[in-house]
C-alpha cells in the first residue's frame, strides 16, 4: 500500500485541537441579544411555528406547515419585552426539569430556551403537561406567533 503524503491528503491544522467532547447543554441555543424562544411543532396537519424576541424589541415569526408557511418580524416596546422577562422570571423556568409529559400523537411538542442575565434554560413540554406557571408566558408567546403580512 502506498504511503499518502501532504499533497494528497492536504495538511492537517497545526491549530489548538479540542481534546474532550463537549456536550451541548441545550438542543438549540439563543442568538446574541435574544430573551427567548419558541418552537410549537406537531398537530393534526403536523406543522411547525416559531418566534424569536430580541431585547430591543425585534421580534421574529416562522411557520412551516402543509398548507402554508411563511415568516414575518415585527417589534414590541421595550416595557413589552420588559413584561415578557418578567413572566420568565415568574414561570419557575430555571427550576423545572429539562422535559415534562410524553407527547400525544396529535398534540404539540414545545421547545421554550430563555435567557435572564447570565442564566439560560430549554426545556420540552407537551400538550397536556404544560407547567401551569409556564401557561401565561406560552400563552403570550403564542400571540407573537401570528403572520403578520403588514409587517413583512
Amino acid at each position: 500500500m502506498k504511503k499518502a503524503d501532504d499533497d494528497t491528503l492536504g495538511q492537517i491544522s497545526t491549530g489548538p485541537r479540542e481534546t474532550k467532547l463537549q456536550a451541548p447543554t441545550d438542543r438549540w441555543g439563543l442568538p446574541r441579544g435574544a430573551v427567548i424562544a419558541l418552537q410549537q411543532s406537531g398537530g393534526l396537519r403536523f406543522s411547525t411555528r416559531a418566534v424569536l424576541v430580541y431585547r430591543d424589541g425585534r421580534v421574529f415569526f416562522r411557520q412551516q406547515g402543509k398548507l402554508t408557511a411563511g415568516e414575518s418580524w415585527r417589534r414590541i416596546t421595550l416595557d413589552e419585552v420588559a413584561e415578557l422577562t418578567e413572566l420568565i422570571k415568574q414561570s419557575g423556568l430555571f427550576e423545572l426539569p429539562r422535559s415534562s409529559g410524553r407527547p400525544s400523537p396529535d398534540g404539540y411538542a414545545y421547545e421554550l430556551i430563555a435567557r435572564v442575565g447570565r442564566r439560560s434554560k430549554a426545556i420540552e413540554f407537551f400538550d397536556g403537561s404544560i407547567p401551569f406557571a409556564v401557561q401565561p408566558l406560552l400563552a403570550r408567546l403564542k400571540v407573537l406567533m401570528t403572520l403578520d403580512e403588514t409587517q413583512e
